[in-house]
């Protein structure tokens, strides 16, 4: 989804202007502008992307505060310790998604 609607929704509108008469070409045109348009505006990054914003927020909701000094095992160790009692192994993906879990960013202040 962007500012503009959905994305099929637009194609369909630019495909339907494509092939009305002479009088529509104009919008047809505007319409590819403004597909082109919204391409150029990053999407918002998926959670499961950044591992390292994941962990900067359960840092903030668990201490109030990141250690984005650190290396992020050593700051997902530390939460995992802090929240489980002791620390994961295997997949820093995954061991972020178990913390997910149980802790809830959105009580972020």
């Amino acid at each position: 989804m962007n500012m503009y609607g959905d994305t099929k929704s637009v194609i369909v509108d630019l495909i339907g202007c494509l092939v009305v008469p002479m009088q529509s070409r104009w919008t047809a045109a505007l319409t590819v502008l403004v597909v082109s348009a919204s391409n150029c505006v990053p999407a918002p990054a998926s959670p499961q992307a950044q591992p390292e914003a994941q962990v900067a927020a359960l840092e903030r909701v668990l201490f109030g505060r990141t250690a984005s000094g650190k290396p992020l095992a050593e700051r997902l160790r530390t939460l995992e310790i802090n929240v489980f009692g002791q620390a994961g192994k295997g997949d820093p993906v995954a061991r972020i998604r178990a913390l997910l879990k149980v802790v809830d960013p959105a009580r972020e202040a």
